[in-house]
């Protein structure tokens, strides 16, 4: 799993996450974060704060499974997504294999954002 990140709707305090998996096995996988102690013990904090919509007996943090049809967090379908798809990834960072699609080959950083060039720029 990478690029996990969660949103929070203000007025109908709902939250959202999406991260994107890599493995090769979702549920063996799932089953191992779900057994880890540490990740157990961040959820005890995070439960609180959520309402899930299908759910009946005790949280996750706890080995609840919410019975049948129990979803702590509900799939959603991706209807838009702006941006390039991702196909592949790099197992070092940064990526040696990266070439930069701008002219020149000119590249900016945070510290330095002189003459910036967006990837999408004429």
């Amino acid at each position: 799993m990478r690029n996990f990140v969660v949103y929070y709707h203000k007025d109908t305090s709902l939250m959202f996450h999406h991260w994107e998996y890599i493995g090769e096995d979702l549920k063996a996988d799932m089953d191992k974060i779900a057994a880890d102690p540490v990740v157990k013990k961040w959820w005890s904090y995070c439960e609180p704060c959520q309402e899930p919509f299908k759910w009946e007996g005790p949280p996750p943090s706890q080995g609840g499974d919410g019975g049948p049809g129990g979803e702590w967090w509900s799939p959603m379908e991706e209807v838009n997504h702006c941006g390039a798809w991702a196909t592949e990834y790099s197992s070092e960072y940064p990526d040696p294999d990266f070439v930069p699609k701008n002219p020149d080959g000119k590249t900016t950083s945070s510290s330095n954002t002189e003459g910036l060039i967006h990837n999408r720029d004429e």
